[in-house]
């Protein structure tokens, strides 16, 4: 359904403007890398659903999204800042939420282990 989603949305982007701006480009070009950052973060929540660490990554894609649109709808629609400050901003936006997701993945890597190895502490298992 989120492809489907994003593939209505990007059609209705392209006929909806009609100048293909460099500030479209880098516009749209974050829009997939928060959707790419989105689609990442639900196989992570998918693997284990059943630890709460795992739903980090939701709120973490669905922060980027939201920060992605709101900088385009401030800086590109209202502003029009210059479109090398415009670009740098939006990889200064994925850099942040990806290092986030990265940190975020190691996090619940480790709470994994050490709830693996609490499961195999011999003095925890009863026999």
């Amino acid at each position: 359904p989120s492809v489907v989603l994003f593939m209505a949305a990007s059609a209705a982007a392209f006929i909806a403007i009609p100048e293909k701006s460099d500030i479209f480009w880098v516009s749209f070009a974050a829009i997939v890398a928060a959707f790419g950052l989105s689609i990442f973060s639900g196989f992570k929540t998918a693997e284990d659903t059943d630890t709460p660490s795992c739903f980090m990554f939701s709120t973490i894609s669905g922060f980027h999204f939201t920060t992605v649109v709101a900088s385009i709808l401030i800086f590109a629609v209202k502003f029009h800042i210059a479109i090398r400050y415009y670009a740098a901003l939006q990889v200064l936006i994925l850099g942040v939420f990806a290092a986030l997701i990265i940190l975020g993945d190691a996090g619940h890597n480790y709470i994994q282990a050490q709830e693996e190895e609490l499961r195999n502490h011999s003095s925890f298992n009863r026999k």
